[in-house]
């Protein structure tokens, strides 16, 4: 066997593993968001691309607790330069 066969035949093997791995994802149209994605990341990605798409800077979260500071924190991503232009990416 030559190289090149080698380096073929583990790429296939690879690609074989990733799609059993992620049959559903691949195969059945299923999606990974689930958990705290769907629960945390998403409405607060919703709330940030719906200030941003007013004009206003989305420092404070209004409709968790009595009033949460949403901007600063790290938990939403949002301060991190991918993480605040993945709000434009919601309509």
């Amino acid at each position: 066997m030559t190289a090149r066969h080698n380096n073929i035949v583990s790429f296939l093997l690879i690609a074989a593993a990733v799609a059993v791995v992620f049959y559903p994802i691949i195969f059945q149209g299923e999606v990974l968001f689930f958990g705290d994605n769907l629960s945390l990341r998403l409405p607060n990605s919703i709330y940030a691309s719906t200030r941003l798409g007013q004009g206003e800077i989305p420092l404070w979260n209004p409709y968790i607790f009595a009033e949460y500071p949403f901007l600063p924190t790290s938990q939403q991503g949002h301060s991190i330069l991918l993480g605040f232009f993945s709000c434009f990416l919601i309509p």
